[in-house]
């Protein structure tokens, strides 16, 4: 796919057909990744977050993963424990 580099106020922009971004699953605002890679632009999409929620977190925990605690200094400020 051929598309040009166009004036974007005092940026410079690629407009990525819908097309491309529906092969992809991407919408706009969709946060992608750019970087050059052996002389070659990279768009590379950032996965999202799922939506796992603290519960199925919270049982994925078990005494074999559980960690020991740990000490994080002194209370600082209006913090108490």
């Amino acid at each position: 796919m051929e598309l040009a580099i166009k004036k974007w106020g005092n940026s410079a922009a690629v407009r990525l057909p819908s097309v491309l971004l529906e092969s992809l699953d991407l919408k706009l605002n969709s946060l992608v990744e750019v970087f050059t890679q052996d002389e070659v632009i990279v768009i590379k999409p950032i996965k999202q977050k799922s939506n796992i929620s603290l519960e199925q977190l919270l049982a994925g925990i078990t005494p074999d993963n559980l960690h020991g605690e740990i000490e994080t200094g002194n209370a600082v400020g209006k913090e108490f424990y």
